[in-house]
């Protein structure tokens, strides 16, 4: 019985870490993905220890020797690899870029795209948002429009007469 739960759930949660284990490396995905694979991880580990529980003889021949100095190395590396660097992960390059331009003031992106402020503004309030002020941020713009910010950039760039500089 315990084989025939922990094997097909194995053999799934390994196929979906797997999956979006390379999607997190792509920076791809939607924004649940790390918190799925966390919990998904999780499962992983409960069915990942009665799979052998169930195969056990099968286990014991894997354990002793060159087989099992082989699984230890790469645990003890992998575990021990994961501690080397900073402990605070950092955004990918695009992604820390947008940010930047999204927490801005709308008067410095209009700098990047050669464009006046109050026109930038006006493009906003043609698409139906409220702009206070040239020196909010888009972020601060798109928070008290109830959007986001990728939004409001979005409509920014696609202007016939947007071209960054």
């Amino acid at each position: 019985m315990t084989r025939n739960v922990s094997t097909p759930a194995v053999i799934a949660l390994f196929l979906i870490i797997s999956g979006s284990g390379v999607l997190l490396l792509l920076h791809a995905g939607g924004h649940g993905i790390k918190a799925i694979r966390e919990w998904l991880g999780l499962a992983f580990v409960v069915f990942g220890l009665l799979h052998p529980a169930a195969d056990w003889p099968l286990m014991k021949r894997y354990l002793p020797g060159v087989k099992g100095a082989m699984i230890a190395v790469a645990v003890i590396a992998t575990l021990g690899l994961s501690g080397l660097g900073s402990s605070e992960s950092q955004a990918p390059p695009l992604k820390a870029i947008f940010t930047t331009i999204q927490q801005a003031p709308l008067t410095n992106i209009a700098r990047l795209y050669n464009r006046q402020p109050e026109a930038l503004a006006d493009q906003l309030r043609a698409e139906g948002y409220a702009v206070a002020d040239t020196e909010h941020s888009l972020k601060t713009i798109a928070r008290d429009n109830g959007t986001h910010a990728d939004h409001l950039l979005a409509l920014i760039v696609s202007a016939p007469d947007c071209e960054p500089r």
